[in-house]
Order: C-alpha cells, then structure tokens, then sequence
C-alpha cells in the first residue's frame, strides 16, 4: 500500500471515529474499494498496535546533495578568485567530507532508531555524486566539442 493510500485511510478514521464504530468504517472503506488488506493495516496503525511508516528520507538526501554542491561552488569560486591558497586546502577537504557522509550514513542506517537519517546521508551523497558526475560530463562534453569544431 502506498503511503498516501494509508495517509487518506488514517485521516478518514480519524474525522470519523467518534461518529462510527471501527467495524462500520472498515466496512465502509472496504465498500469504497480499498483492498481489505490496506484496511487492516490502516485500522492496526490508528489503533496503536502497528507502529506508522518512517517518513520520507528524500527531502533530507535532496539537501545532502545541494548542500554539498554548494560548497564545491564555493570551492571553486574561492580557488578562481585570487584565493588559490585557502582555495586549494579546502577543496581538498571536500572528498573527506564525502567520505565522512557516506560512513556516517551506513552506520546511522545499521544504527536503531536512526535510519531515515542515515538514509538521508548515504543517498543524498550518492544523488551529489550522480549529479557532480552528470555536470562534469556535460562541462567535458561541450569543452570536446569546443575542440573538435576549430
């Protein structure tokens, strides 16, 4: 079952509650073509004895990613800017970093309780890399194509 089925489930049971017993709103959502399945598992996680989904790590991986980038612009615009020195000692530090994210995101995802953090690390430097690898691809790209056009 997808996590908006069960949000729109959860919410249903909750408005109506108070007005319904739990048997006539199972029977209802079950009438309204909700797998009976589904149902069930809505009607554990309102009740308390199954323990609701993790919420989304995307939104956290997605700010790993930008933050990172950030700084390799940051980097680059000091090692370009008459900054070479400061420039050149932080750029690099920027694969320690990496490195230091993707460790600490596999520990935090073998770690209780701190999974969608450790999600957020591995996947959002994973997503930075894809991306970095993407935009150098295209930057060495148009430099070839630059070359073999003269």
């Amino acid at each position: 079952m997808s996590r908006r089925d069960l949000d729109a489930l959860l919410s249903y049971l909750a408005e109506n509650a108070g007005r319904f017993s739990l048997d006539a709103l199972r029977a209802q959502m079950v009438k309204a073509g909700h797998k009976p399945a589904a149902v069930e598992r809505a009607l554990r996680v309102f009740q308390g004895t199954e323990p609701p989904p993790d919420p989304p790590s995307w939104p956290g991986a997605v700010t790993v990613a930008v933050i990172d980038l950030v700084l390799v612009g940051l980097f680059a615009w000091l090692f370009t800017h008459a900054h070479k020195q400061s420039g050149c000692a932080i750029l690099g530090l920027l694969p320690v970093l990496c490195l230091l994210e993707f460790i600490v995101g596999l520990t935090l995802l073998a770690s209780e309780g701190r999974q969608r953090l450790g999600r957020a690390l591995f996947f959002g430097v994973l997503l930075f890399f894809g991306v970095s690898l993407a935009i150098v691809s295209v930057w060495g790209a148009t430099k070839m194509g630059g070359l073999s056009g003269s």
